[in-house]
């Protein structure tokens, strides 16, 4: 079924099978969407956040035509697209969830390989001195994990894993950049 039929579908009864469906064919719709424009590593939780946009704004929404449904979805896709896009630093590349232009375009001279292991391994080192709810839920990210499963496992709700993840990645960057940046003795 089409999205704007499984809509009008929804609208006839908000409860129920109809709901589910049309939550199954969000989910579809945008891990293909975002998987296409940012990558499958990124796509889940992509997708779980435009799937928050929807059923938030959902009853605000009133179709103008046939199509308006997809048409407001694919809008909604849009601009998280270009969201993400605008995040994201040039030539960044996603390393285990973490951004790093260094990591996509890898040293082929030796110093340049050693410089890299340094940095993995510095990345390796203050990953485990974070705090270990932030640490949970970033190793749970770079194991593949999504956000909505980690909140079951943990019994949080879906928006604190986001939360944790976010700090984490954050509290990391700023470990690292300040460890590049002092002096070793």
């Amino acid at each position: 079924m089409r999205l704007d039929e499984l809509y009008s579908d929804y609208c006839r009864a908000p409860d129920g099978p109809a709901k589910e469906r049309l939550g199954r064919a969000l989910e579809r719709f945008f891990v293909r969407h975002f998987s296409r424009r940012c990558g499958p590593a990124r796509a889940r939780d992509l997708s779980q956040s435009a799937i928050e946009t929807v059923w938030r704004k959902l009853p605000d929404f009133e179709p103008e035509h046939d199509d308006a449904f997809s048409h407001w979805l694919t809008r909604i896709a849009h601009y998280i697209v270009l969201y993400e896009r605008a995040r994201r630093p040039p030539n960044a590349f996603e390393v285990g969830g973490l951004e790093s232009a260094e990591f996509h375009h890898p040293r082929t001279s030796p110093s340049g390989r050693v410089r890299q292991r340094e940095r993995m391994r510095l990345l390796q080192s203050e990953l485990q001195r974070l705090q270990p709810r932030l640490r949970e839920a970033i190793e749970d990210q770079l194991r593949g994990g999504d956000v909505q499963g980690y909140a079951r496992r943990h019994g949080l709700p879906p928006a604190t894993v986001r939360t944790h993840r976010r700090r984490g990645r954050e509290a990391l960057r700023q470990r690292i950049e300040l460890r590049e940046r002092t002096p070793s003795r």
